[in-house]
């Protein structure tokens, strides 16, 4: 029915499509298991809902799962597929592997910006790989298998890459867990349509910070703090209108291989 409200009180669902009509949902804990979220919805998302949590070591598993919930992958849906939906990050969330984007889910951490690069008034993202070819939040080809790490050039994307359309990625501090590789990319995107970046701290070096690498108007770059060995922003092929405000891109020697390793697959 329309305009009700779930309220979970140990409870979950499991398996199956879960379609709101202006649904509120009341609920602290882990209480969507291999759940599609459909409809509309009057509240956000917590990440928490999926499974994530602070004392985790591998949330990207929960957050993955939450992306795939909430998202779609291609630009070829209905208008009424076309909701953009909040997913909430509201601590500090360690992670041993990449989280993937879809289009229409925005990541959005709680707490306020600060140019000071060991401020801890976000949602922080603990990076702690065994291997250095990877990047932190990350997009797709359309089958579902990565893209090589250091691509970030491509002739006709059309049919190649999940899209990012409609993302908005703020209030997030990125850093390293001791003992972590030191990994090669940031943020990676594509076909990132009417999109924000705004409130990012990438304080765990990398090589290079954000790349958008193709087919990305209407966007917007706000408040960003990135330390990188080579390149802090890369706007690639059919990249248009964009705003810069804000944005500072350090450099820092982290050890990892030459430039040469972005230019093997970038012309």
């Amino acid at each position: 029915p329309e305009d009700c409200v779930l309220k979970f009180e140990g409870g979950s669902f499991k398996n199956g499509t879960l379609i709101g009509s202006n649904t509120t949902i009341d609920a602290y804990s882990y209480i969507f298991r291999n759940i599609m979220i459909k409809g509309t919805y009057i509240n956000d998302f917590y990440v928490e809902w999926w499974g994530a949590h602070s004392s985790k070591s591998n949330n990207e598993i929960y957050i993955n799962s939450a992306i795939k919930s909430l998202g779609v992958s291609s630009l070829s849906i209905t208008a009424d597929e076309r909701i953009d939906r909040i997913l909430i990050l509201r601590g500090c969330y360690e992670i041993t592997n990449t989280i993937y984007l879809n289009s229409y889910v925005s990541l959005i951490g709680s707490g306020t910006f600060s140019r000071s690069r060991w401020a801890n008034t976000q949602s922080t993202i603990i990076v702690n790989f065994k291997e250095s070819n990877k990047w932190i939040i990350d997009i797709s080809y359309k089958d579902g298998t990565t893209i090589p790490y250091n691509k970030l050039y491509m002739e006709n994307g059309d049919n190649l890459y999940n899209a990012n359309t409609a993302i908005n990625i703020s209030n997030l501090h990125i850093k390293y867990k001791k003992g972590s590789s030191k990994v090669f990319g940031g943020i990676r995107a594509a076909y990132t349509i009417h999109s924000k970046f705004t409130n990012i701290d990438i304080s765990a070096p990398v090589q290079v910070g954000i790349a958008i690498i193709y087919g990305g108007w209407n966007m917007e770059f706000k408040n960003i703090l990135i330390y990188a060995n080579n390149c802090g922003l890369y706007l690639g092929k059919l990249v248009t209108t964009v705003t810069l405000n804000n944005v500072y891109l350090l450099h820092e020697n982290i050890g990892l291989s030459s430039t040469l390793e972005i230019l093997n697959t970038t012309k």
